[in-house]
């Protein structure tokens, strides 16, 4: 009988586990997201912003893509809704925070 352990890594700063530990050779992974993050001032999280990055089990990040490298999900945004100037300046800083937040979790998981 093969006995599975969960590995006892913590997550980075900021993030929340998305996904249970995977197996994998050489070790097992999981993927990781921040919280979903509104735009200020919209209705309803009409605009939604979030990270996504896989986690080894040595708490390093997936930075070169094996699996997936770390990114920046939007949702919300289509060709026949566009932002007005201010809701653009808005998506952009998040943006700016968030391309931060996963440089962030890279060096702190890389070391």
């Amino acid at each position: 009988m093969t006995t599975t352990t969960t590995p006892d890594v913590r997550l980075p700063a900021g993030a929340e586990s998305r996904d249970d530990w995977q197996p994998r050779t050489p070790m097992p992974y999981r993927v990781i997201g921040s919280p979903n993050r509104a735009l200020p001032g919209k209705p309803d999280e009409e605009i939604l912003v979030w990270n996504n990055a896989v986690q080894w089990a040595d708490g390093s990040i997936d930075d070169d893509g094996l699996i997936e490298a770390p990114n920046v999900s939007v949702h919300g945004v289509y060709w026949k809704r566009g932002l007005s100037s201010a809701e653009a300046r808005e998506l952009a800083a998040v943006l700016i925070e968030c391309a931060d937040k996963i440089d962030g979790w890279a060096r702190v998981g890389n070391g």
